[in-house]
């Protein structure tokens, strides 16, 4: 079957996407490297973007090697059979793939839910207190004591 004009578009801006998130990803790593090392300071965010950009290269390119038929596949069975039944076991192979990603991404929501406002532990109860330029006290908060209590660590 034919590419319609849209599906030609619309692969071609999947491919630029991809390639100016993999561009942007290489640049801000370069980046923070050479500022960490020569520079002595680091982009803070820099790791945190460049892991999003690298889930999204990911999921973006799956899909476009799927569309190519790139993905990984051992062929040996599907091979050695005749053609008709060779076509169902791709179909109940599709059909299992899918019923696995639709649980993965069922539970992925239900874990998202579930950790919405949860806090992590290290820093949940820890409030900041400036005490002048350069100098910062870390005070830890019990939650089931009305005191606080000064914890070790002073910025």
């Amino acid at each position: 079957m034919p590419e319609s004009r849209f599906e030609r578009y619309l692969v071609a801006a999947n491919r630029a996407i991809i390639f100016i998130m993999m561009a942007v990803m290489a640049t801000l790593v370069f980046v923070n490297v050479v500022t960490r090392y020569v520079f002595n300071f680091s982009i803070i965010w820099a790791e945190e973007v460049s892991q999003y950009l690298m889930i999204w290269i990911a999921y973006l390119g799956a899909g476009l090697a799927l569309r190519e038929g790139r993905h990984v596949a051992v062929e040996m069975l599907q091979d050695r059979l005749p053609t008709a039944l060779g076509r169902r076991v791709r179909m109940a192979v599709g059909g299992l793939v899918l019923a696995f990603l639709g649980a993965v991404t069922v539970l992925g929501f239900q874990f998202v839910v579930f950790v919405w406002n949860h806090k992590t532990g290290r820093r949940a109860d820890m409030k900041l207190i400036r005490r002048g330029p350069g100098r910062s006290l870390a005070v830890k908060v019990n939650p089931f004591s009305r005191r606080p209590c000064v914890a070790v660590s002073v910025y």
